[in-house]
C-alpha cells in the first residue's frame, strides 16, 4: 500500500493566458502589418517560410501596436513580484514588438528570446487549417528522456514540451528563456501574429 502524500510543486514556470478579443483592435493591427509587409521583405531570424518583421511595430503599428504592447507589459506586471528584502532599488519594463505572417507550411524553429524576462505572443489571425502551434520545451527533459524515455512524473502537468493552440484573440506570456518554436500551419489562408520582448530595467529613484 502507497503512504498518503502530497505534491510540492517546485521550479514551476508560468505560462499566462489570456484574452483580448478585441475586433477593432485585431483589425487595426492586420491592416498596418499586411501594409507594412507590402513594403518591406522583412528580416530573417526564427523564421522559415513566413514574413518577420523588423523590431519597430510600436513606431509604424500605431496606436493599436502601442495599446498591445501596454496590453502585454500590465500582464506581465501583473504576475511579476519582487519578494520581500530582496534589493530595493526600482524597475521598468522595457518593451518591444515584431509582426509575424505565417502561410501553409511557414514555421518558426526552435529558439529563445535573449536579454529579456517575458515574452508574449497575440493572435490577430488564424484562418481555418490546421497545426501552427506555439511549442514550449522544457529544458530539464534532455537527461530523463535519456535515462527513462517512456515514463512521466504523475500529476504535474506537461513535461518535455507543452503545446499552445492558436486561437484568435489571445494574449500568452512566458518567460523568455523557455525554448519555444511555432509549428507548421497548414490552410489557404495565413496566421498573423505579434511577438512582445519585455526586459526590466534597473531605475534609480
Amino acid at each position: 500500500m502507497a503512504l498518503k502524500a502530497r505534491i510540492q510543486p517546485l521550479f514551476a514556470t508560468p505560462l499566462v493566458i489570456a484574452n483580448l478579443d478585441d475586433e477593432e483592435l485585431r483589425s487595426s493591427l492586420e491592416a498596418s502589418i499586411l501594409a507594412k509587409r507590402a513594403e518591406d521583405p522583412g528580416v530573417q531570424r526564427s523564421n522559415v517560410g513566413g514574413w518577420h518583421s523588423d523590431l519597430r511595430i510600436r513606431e509604424w503599428g500605431g496606436d493599436p501596436a502601442k495599446r498591445l504592447i501596454d496590453e502585454a507589459v500590465a500582464l506581465a506586471n501583473a504576475h511579476t513580484v519582487r519578494p520581500a528584502g530582496v534589493g530595493d532599488g526600482q524597475f521598468s519594463w522595457r518593451a518591444e514588438g515584431w509582426a509575424n505572417v505565417n502561410e501553409s507550411g511557414a514555421v518558426n524553429m526552435r529558439h529563445v528570446h535573449g536579454a529579456c524576462y517575458w515574452s508574449a505572443v497575440y493572435y490577430v489571425r488564424v484562418d481555418e487549417g490546421t497545426g501552427g502551434e506555439l511549442v514550449l520545451h522544457d529544458l530539464r527533459m534532455p537527461t530523463l528522456a535519456m535515462h527513462a524515455p517512456s515514463l512521466r512524473f504523475k500529476g504535474v502537468g506537461p513535461e518535455r514540451e507543452a503545446l499552445v493552440k492558436p486561437e484568435v484573440g489571445a494574449l500568452i506570456l512566458f518567460p523568455a528563456w523557455l525554448p519555444h518554436e511555432v509549428r507548421a500551419w497548414r490552410g489557404d489562408g495565413m496566421r498573423i501574429s505579434v511577438a512582445i520582448n519585455i526586459s526590466a530595467i534597473a531605475r534609480v529613484s
